[in-house]
């Protein structure tokens, strides 16, 4: 069951349209999106609904803050089991999803269906971005 208005998240109509396009880009197979929401989006209930619509996947979540990274961890794990975290002073791999810290993404094995990156444009310095084209060149990516 999929995050929904009256359920867990109340949308608003620009976000209902938004979200509606992002869910049909990667379900229609595109490879790579970048979508720019508001703060309060609901980006984070959007990265769940991926895990909930794909429960095969196994989905890399990054984010450059360390409070970004708790935050959202706090809010997956209320709809998607054993959500692990890599990066701010934690090393735990998920079953299926885990979240991983810009800087400690040299931990990752690059094996991932999904990679979706909270605040995009906060991995764009080379520090990041180099590293994440490195490592996560076989799979689908989402900003």
């Amino acid at each position: 069951m999929l995050p929904a208005e009256g359920d867990a998240v109340t949308l608003r109509a620009h976000q209902i349209d938004l979200r509606t396009g992002v869910y049909r880009a990667i379900a229609n197979g595109h490879d790579a999106v970048l979508a720019q929401a508001p703060t309060g989006f609901g980006k984070t209930h959007m990265m769940a609904a991926i895990g909930l619509l794909y429960p095969w996947a196994k989905i890399h979540i990054v984010t450059k803050s360390v409070q970004v990274a708790q935050r959202a961890i706090r809010d997956l794990v209320k709809f998607l089991p054993n959500v692990g975290q890599v990066g701010g002073g934690k090393k735990r791999m998920g079953d299926r999803v885990t979240l991983f810290t810009a800087a400690s993404i040299e931990y990752s094995d690059g094996d991932a269906d999904f990679v979706l990156c909270d605040e995009v444009h906060e991995l764009m310095a080379d520090s990041y971005a180099n590293p994440l084209s490195q490592i996560y060149r076989d799979s689908r990516n989402f900003g």
